[in-house]
């Protein structure tokens, strides 16, 4: 059965760390010091060397799919993300702090207008940026303010939004859950002699 795939270092990934988790997991083992193929008539008296392969293998199809995936994963995340729009809580927080800043800069001009929230962006490790737009009556855009959330807020919103995308997202799927089995495949040892 082919397993179609866009991406063959994650194809290959994702197999070998399934075949490494399904081995733990029923128990394999090999016992005595020969391994024989039924369809081919193939013996291997060093069974030894093709565990090392295995385990040789697994980590190189890693590297690959790290070495392909590492810059593109948080673009499409945030991608996704800033697809989503804001959420109706997050675009009236946004909203207000746009007014207050204005208040604050003596812009009481913009203030009855309609205010929306648009154009989510990553600020640094813990901080979100918000565009708001204010706009009159027939519709085009009179002023942007830019919005910083930060600190709690910013960290609160971005761990809200990546498990939302987690679970209705294509980047969590494609690019962190191989990352997931890999690493189940790899602690196999740990966590099979504990079942």
């Amino acid at each position: 059965m082919p397993i179609s795939d866009s991406s063959p270092e994650r194809r290959n990934l994702i197999l070998i760390s399934l075949a490494f988790i399904f081995y733990y997991a029923a128990g394999g083992g090999f016992h005595g010091d020969e391994i024989r193929f039924f369809v081919v008539n193939l013996q291997f008296s060093k069974p030894e060397v093709l565990g090392i392969f295995a385990w040789v293998l697994i980590f190189w199809f890693a590297l690959r799919f790290y070495q392909k995936t590492h810059v593109v994963y948080r673009n499409e995340l945030w991608a996704e993300i800033g697809r989503g729009g804001v959420s109706k809580l997050l675009s009236v927080k946004a909203c207000r702090l746009a007014k207050e800043q204005l208040r604050g800069a003596n812009r009481a001009d913009h203030f009855e207008k309609n205010v929306t929230a648009q154009d989510i962006r990553p600020n640094g490790y813990l901080g979100v940026s918000i565009v708001c737009n204010f706009s009159d009556d027939s519709g085009p855009i009179v002023h942007q303010e830019v919005v910083e959330l930060d600190g709690i807020q910013g960290l609160a919103y971005r761990l809200r939004e990546i498990v939302s995308h987690a679970i209705t997202g294509n980047a969590v799927a494609e690019h962190l859950i191989p990352y997931v089995l890999f690493v189940a495949a790899v602690l196999g040892p740990v966590w099979s002699q504990n079942t």
